[in-house]
């Protein structure tokens, strides 16, 4: 296989590895919220409306802790993959042609 179909499939694993993550990160976010949602249900069950009520203001507050730490992850993870594929660009065009 020549370099650019190395870089080629390379940036194809990236891209498929990136959906399966998403993919799976999303799953366990619907995991977390039928949990929650679960024990919710339970504490009004057990006539505990307080305690469920405090446990969607748990909800709430870990949302919003999660969305500011989503933003830095992915400020990082926008400059590390720029860094990447600027060498991977350099790597391919600094080596067209030599084979």
């Amino acid at each position: 296989m020549s370099k650019t179909e190395w870089a080629g499939l390379l940036l194809f694993a990236g891209f498929a590895l990136w959906m399966i993550v998403d993919r799976l990160e999303r799953l366990g976010k619907q995991l977390a919220w039928m949990t929650t949602r679960l024990r919710e249900d339970m504490a009004e069950l057990a006539g505990k409306s307080e305690r469920a009520r405090e446990l969607r203001e748990e909800w709430r507050r870990d949302q919003d802790a999660e969305r500011e730490e989503k933003r830095y992850t992915l400020i990082t993870h926008l400059i590390i993959w720029g860094v990447v594929g600027a060498a991977v660009l350099a790597w391919w065009w600094f080596s067209a042609g030599q084979h």
